[in-house]
């Protein structure tokens, strides 16, 4: 039996290595080159809005998140390159998922129902999938022709989110939104 078993051996190294030659793998690494960047913080990495019924949900007007499925979180800059100049811009571009047929009500599950997002600054103004959200603008601060410029480092932001349906008859289902804060400068 002993030698059944290491007459097998090379056998099936020989099987398993070739198993493992004929897979391929593809892997697309991306980057970008930018005039400056900061670390995106958020004071929260998941928020439970609760439970909803969906005849409350439907009763709501579309399109606008119910007022009392409301929450928020920060985010703040972090380590950021000096602005160049007065006038230039820190943003963070946000993208997820979205419903169908909608670009402002984000859900990674197969629903007709997620989450929409504000600022504090502008709370009825409802973010887009790859919207920019300013953050902070680079001002002077001291005399003038010097180059001392305001630091984009602790500038932060509030978002709220609420749970709204792109339909009158919603879904019975988990909203589940990975939202991507990604910076931008300029």
């Amino acid at each position: 039996m002993r030698k059944f078993l290491l007459a097998l051996t090379p056998a099936v190294l020989l099987l398993s290595a070739g198993a493992q030659a004929a897979s391929n793998g593809e892997i697309e690494i991306t980057a970008s080159v930018v005039a400056g960047t900061c670390d995106v913080a958020l004071s929260r990495n998941s928020l439970d809005l609760g439970n909803f019924s969906a005849k409350k949900l439907g009763a709501s007007p579309i399109d606008k998140p119910l007022a009392d499925t409301t929450g928020s979180f920060t985010l703040s800059l972090n380590k950021c390159d000096k602005p160049e100049a007065v006038g230039d811009k820190a943003n963070v571009i946000v993208s997820g998922p979205v419903v169908a047929g909608t670009k402002n009500i984000f859900n990674g599950t197969d629903g007709d129902s997620g989450i929409m997002l504000s600022t504090s600054v502008d709370k009825d103004k409802y973010i887009t999938n790859g919207e920019a959200v300013l953050i902070a603008t680079a001002e002077a601060t001291t005399p003038a022709g010097k180059t001392d410029l305001t630091s984009f480092d602790n500038q932060s932001v509030i978002f709220n989110v609420g749970v709204a349906s792109h339909v009158k008859d919603p879904k019975v289902g988990v909203i589940r939104a990975p939202l991507l804060f990604s910076f931008s400068y300029n």
